[in-house]
């Protein structure tokens, strides 16, 4: 690798992007988002398919995450409900227990400022206890400001980021890939942007999934399975490929790797488990809402919808949101115990088709969503999911009408485009591995 003045002239431009994204725009400012969004993913690729220098890349990559430190997360509102879950714990109150509009204003603490800027104020937490441990922490100073409880939860994400990549490092010399196809995932706009800069919990979530990836590697069944439960316990997306990490597993490995997933899970949950009756009923009926009411940037369930309309004459979302729930789940159970895993890799194309078809089949995808596939295709050959990041971007125009709506062109667009690479890729190019560039 050398360096070379265009490289740095990149790098400058990359962060500089990430700065104005971060501080500049509302979630409503959409051609403030894209026009900046798409010079930095040029930038991005062009730096992931030059020869750049390592270091370069990894100091690029840490210095974006800095850099959006003090930037309150204007392009979601989901930090206020993790600072409402945080204020309530810190009152001894469960946020499993109770709605928002059920204790706005009890407290100096649960403002009917806080209340207005919930986005589910009708629903219960959903957040596991890896998460709202996050969310406690960075309510500790009870300061009222909102932005001071944002800088302290971003300043988590940031350290679980680096150690992330010193775990991707340490895995990927491990399983002997090339090193610069870490920063895939490391220098990627969207995660940059939706979990440092937006604060979604999805980093923290990959974190313990790669250490337990690398135990995995390293056959360390029991410490594999423990990373595993905390990776569930900071959201529930992991259990997807819980089944074909232990039918990878060698046969004397998997009682360990169960055992140590159990007693990690049994240990963080156990607080809810304390309250099981109430608070797991919350929890169900909000899931249950969550899937028959909510629906944002879909791609089969669209189509779906569509076809409702045409025969029904309304929107038949409490039908398509349980059957495509129950499809991904059956179709995950078959791929899991189907699979021969014959190596790594195998292992990893098997992850990366899990997280597809939860996507496919899911009535909301926001783009943070897309963090578990941009990670996982980094271990595989195929690179969709880059396409997909800069794509997915579009769908903030959604937000930048007066009246809430969906463009559903839009929809279209991003998901013929994706379709196309896609193929592309299954039936064109072929493996491999045989340089330092992605």
């Amino acid at each position: 690798m050398e360096y070379n003045i265009q490289h740095f002239i990149l790098a400058a431009i990359f962060v500089v992007c990430i700065a104005y994204i971060g501080y500049i725009p509302e979630q409503g400012d959409f051609y403030h988002i894209i026009i900046p969004y798409t010079v930095l993913f040029g930038c991005y690729i062009t730096l992931l398919y030059q020869r750049v220098s390592f270091n370069l890349l990894l100091f690029n990559a840490i210095v974006a995450r800095f850099i959006l430190i003090f930037a309150f997360p204007n392009l979601s509102d989901d930090i206020y409900r993790f600072i409402w879950d945080g204020r309530l714990i810190h009152m001894g109150i469960s946020p499993y227990a109770f709605l928002p509009n059920e204790l706005v204003g009890t407290s100096s603490l649960l403002t009917s400022e806080l209340f207005n800027e919930l986005n589910s104020p009708e629903y219960y937490s959903l957040y596991p206890p890896i998460a709202q441990l996050f969310n406690y922490i960075s309510t500790t100073l009870s300061s009222q400001s909102f932005l001071l409880e944002a800088i302290i939860y971003k300043s988590l994400l940031l350290s679980s980021d680096l150690i992330l990549l010193r775990v991707l490092y340490l895995l990927f010399k491990m399983i002997q890939i090339p090193l610069n196809h870490m920063f895939i995932y490391a220098l990627n706009p969207l995660i940059i942007i939706e979990i440092n800069g937006n604060v979604h919990f999805e980093g923290v979530m990959i974190l313990f999934l790669a250490i337990s990836l690398y135990y995995i590697k390293g056959r360390r069944a029991t410490y594999a399975g423990a990373a595993l439960g905390l990776s569930v316990a900071s959201k529930m997306l992991p259990l997807m490929y819980s089944l074909s990490i232990f039918c990878f597993s060698q046969t004397k490995e998997r009682k360990y790797l169960v055992s140590g997933a159990m007693m990690s899970s049994v240990v963080l949950f156990l607080p809810a488990l304390v309250e099981f009756g109430q608070a797991s009923s919350n929890i169900l009926t909000s899931l249950d809402l969550y899937v028959k009411k909510f629906e944002f940037n879909g791609s089969i369930y669209y189509l779906l919808r569509f076809i409702g309309y045409r025969i029904y004459g309304f929107n038949t979302i409490h039908i398509w949101g349980p059957f495509l729930s129950v499809f991904a789940l059956v179709s995950i159970l078959f791929i899991s115990v189907k699979t021969k895993f014959n190596d790594y890799s195998s292992l990893m194309n098997t992850i990366l088709w899990i997280t597809i078809i939860f996507l496919i089949t899911s009535r909301t995808v926001h783009p943070w969503y897309l963090s578990l596939a941009i990670f996982s295709c980094m271990f595989t050959r195929f690179r969709f999911p880059i396409v997909w990041s800069h794509l997915i971007f579009l769908s903030y125009i959604n937000y930048s009408y007066q009246v809430n709506q969906e463009n559903l062109t839009i929809v279209f667009i991003e998901y013929a485009v994706l379709l196309v690479i896609m193929f592309y890729e299954l039936k064109l190019i072929k493996p491999q591995f045989n340089d330092s560039r992605p």
